[in-house]
């Protein structure tokens, strides 16, 4: 599968982008509330990536001060394992790069019994810095991770 299409998402996709975040996390998504004020916030950029023209993953980051922090990620179960999360990761940290004019503190909060999602970010350089006791509405943990 080819997956090299990554795009700046608009206000225009808003439903597209929530339609991938509800299929990814469920009960976890954000509503369309929240998706309208990251869509709204200045400091916020979203991405959509697209398969055979059809989207099949979203990141959301936001600059705040020096440091670029990946608000959600998320790609369709059956277009894991191909680079789509890596291409969006790589899109928010070029991001980061120009704004900042510089190597800005790339940081995630995974949560801690997120294995897959631990190992993921640990090969693409990410390492653990903090952990967050009860973070998640569910009361799990979360561990802040930052891009060395």
């Amino acid at each position: 599968m080819n997956h090299e299409i990554i795009r700046v998402a608009t206000p225009a996709d808003l439903q597209l982008v929530r339609q991938l975040d509800l299929a990814v996390f469920g009960a976890e998504a954000y509503n369309e509330q929240q998706w309208n004020s990251e869509f709204g916030e200045a400091s916020v950029a979203i991405w959509v990536a697209l398969a055979a023209e059809k989207a099949v993953g979203f990141c959301s980051a936001a600059i705040a001060g020096d440091d670029c922090e990946i608000r959600k990620i998320g790609v369709l179960p059956e277009h894991r394992r191909f680079g789509v999360a890596k291409q969006l990761l790589n899109s928010a940290s070029d991001l980061a790069a120009t704004l900042l004019m510089r190597n800005a503190r790339c940081l995630i909060d995974v949560a801690a019994n997120n294995t897959g999602a631990l190992a993921f970010y640990a090969r693409l350089g990410f390492k653990e810095i903090a952990r967050r006791k009860r973070y998640y509405a569910n009361g799990d943990d979360a561990i802040l991770m930052q891009k060395i």
